[in-house]
C-alpha cells in the first residue's frame, strides 16, 4: 500500500541497450469491488541530469565560499542560517561548528554579537536598517572591542524578484588600516619637516600638478 499514488524511479534498458532514468506513477483503481493498478512510466534522464549539475555547483559555490579569506553567511527570508564558513565563527567567537550552524535562527544574532564592537549600541540597530531596506552594502566599516577592523558586505539574494534571503561577508582588514593610518602619519610628519624648511618647497604630480607646497614658496 505504501507505493500507491507514489512516484518510483527507477534504471531502466531501452531497447539498445543503453541505460536511463525512469518514473512510475503508480495509481490504485477500485471497480466493482476490485482494485486494479494503473502505472504511468516517464524518461527522467534529463531531469535527473539537471539535478545532479546543480548539486556540483552548489557544492562548487560551498566550496569557494568555504575557503574565502572572509567571513561568510548565508540566511534565508526567515534569518534562518544556509551556510556559513569556519571564519565567520572565528570572527564572532562562536564555538560551535559551520555544519552545526545549519538552520539557526539569526534573528537575534545580532543582540548577541553587540559586545565584540566599539560602537555596541548602534550594531543591532543597523542590522535592522540593512536588513529593512534589502539594498546592497560594501566595505562598510566596524571596529571591534580588540582594536581589529572588519569591512562589512551585505548581499540581498532575490530570485525572479522574490527575496529569498542575503550574505553576510566579513573581512579582517586590520592590517591595512594599520598601513593607510602609517602613511598618513608619514605624511603628516614629511609636511611638518618641510613646512620648517627655509626653502620654497614645491611637489608636482605626475600630471604636472602642483599637489603640496609650504610656507616659504607660499611667500615666494
Amino acid at each position: 500500500d505504501s507505493y500507491f499514488n507514489k512516484q518510483l524511479e527507477f534504471v531502466l534498458v531501452n531497447k539498445a541497450g543503453k541505460k536511463f532514468f525512469g518514473e512510475a506513477s503508480i495509481i490504485p483503481i477500485i471497480q466493482n469491488g476490485e482494485t486494479f493498478f494503473c502505472a504511468f512510466l516517464q524518461d527522467i534522464s534529463k531531469r535527473k541530469e539537471a539535478e545532479r549539475n546543480l548539486l556540483k555547483t552548489v557544492e562548487l559555490l560551498k566550496t569557494l565560499l568555504a575557503n574565502l579569506q572572509s567571513g561568510v553567511l548565508v540566511e534565508d527570508e526567515n534569518r534562518k542560517i544556509l551556510f556559513t564558513n569556519q571564519l565567520f565563527c572565528d570572527l564572532f567567537s562562536i564555538p560551535v561548528s559551520p555544519e552545526k550552524m545549519i538552520g539557526i535562527d539569526c534573528t537575534n544574532s545580532a543582540e548577541q554579537s553587540k559586545e565584540l564592537f566599539k560602537e555596541t549600541e548602534s550594531f543591532s540597530p543597523r542590522i535592522d536598517s540593512i536588513l529593512s531596506k534589502k539594498v546592497s552594502v560594501t566595505d562598510e566599516l566596524l571596529e571591534t572591542i580588540d582594536n581589529r577592523f572588519l569591512a562589512r558586505d551585505y548581499v540581498p539574494i532575490f530570485i525572479n524578484d522574490e527575496y529569498k534571503g542575503h550574505l553576510w561577508k566579513y573581512t579582517d582588514v586590520t592590517q591595512r588600516i594599520q598601513n593607510q593610518k602609517l602613511l598618513e602619519q608619514s605624511e603628516e610628519r614629511t609636511q611638518i619637516i618641510m613646512n620648517s624648511a627655509l626653502n620654497a618647497i614645491i611637489t608636482v604630480d605626475d600630471k604636472g600638478k602642483i599637489s603640496f607646497w609650504n610656507d616659504q614658496a607660499a611667500i615666494v
